[in-house]
């Protein structure tokens, strides 16, 4: 795999004139990885550290401390084992179509660097942008083969030690608890204005947590102009 030079990619979901997601930024500071939304990033980001500790936690410059705690993280988990050679499954984000029906516009000139953009995935659908590792001793001939048919492969990113950060994109459907839980999520969600509901917006709701399998992962629930209280008018479009 040729090296890739690169420190920082962005990706969304949507368009550079609609939002379907925040933009996300990941990126690589020497040995350890980070990855945050554009518009909290000095606030809250996650964290792969070189040592194995991964973590949510709020930015020391935030002045905010975890619930029920004394310190700034949230959630903390341990670097998991190679799932093959050379390889390790990171984080993931999760964009769900949460059948938005007014999405707000982003502003033309709000992106001034490159973003990889990816469409809005189909009703009762999800994307995962999942984080892999990649040791500088993982195979050559691995990287043909570690993805599978349905991955996108997005981008890589170098780190000083020679390992290597891949990203990657797959569409999932919903399960029924999931999709009930995420629809009903967005559709009670209101934002309030105490004055005037300005002409643009943009917002999600992030959580975070484990799965199944014991990976870390943050959930981008995009909201829309049918959650400002009080809006009447906005661009309609099909989810």
């Amino acid at each position: 795999m040729a090296s890739s030079q690169r420190k920082t990619l962005r990706f969304a979901v949507g368009t550079p004139t609609e939002y379907r997601s925040a933009v996300w930024r990941l990126w690589v500071q020497g040995n350890d990885i980070y990855l945050a939304a554009r518009t909290t990033v000095s606030l809250i980001k996650l964290s792969l550290h070189r040592s194995g500790t991964w973590r949510l936690a709020w930015t020391e410059s935030s002045g905010i401390r975890a619930r029920h705690s004394a310190d700034r993280v949230e959630e903390r988990w341990e670097r998991p084992p190679e799932f093959r050679s050379g390889w390790t499954q990171g984080p993931s984000l999760i964009v769900p179509n949460t059948g938005l029906k007014k999405p707000f516009d982003r502003p033309a000139d709000g992106e001034r660097v490159p973003v990889i953009w990816s469409a809005t995935p189909s009703a009762g659908s999800k994307h995962h942008f999942t984080i892999l590792l990649a040791s500088r001793d993982a195979p050559v001939e691995s990287w043909d083969t570690v993805f599978r048919a349905d991955d996108h492969l997005l981008g890589t990113l170098d780190q000083r030690n020679g390992h290597k950060v891949a990203l990657c994109r797959r569409e999932v459907p919903m399960i029924e608890k999931e999709s009930s839980y995420i629809y009903g999520f967005a559709a009670d969600m209101k934002i309030n204005y105490p004055e005037q509901v300005p002409d643009a917006c943009e917002a999600s709701v992030f959580t975070a947590g484990t799965d199944d399998a014991g990976h870390p992962y943050i959930l981008d629930i995009p909201l829309a102009w049918e959650n400002v209280r009080g809006h009447t008018n906005g661009t309609t479009g099909a989810a």
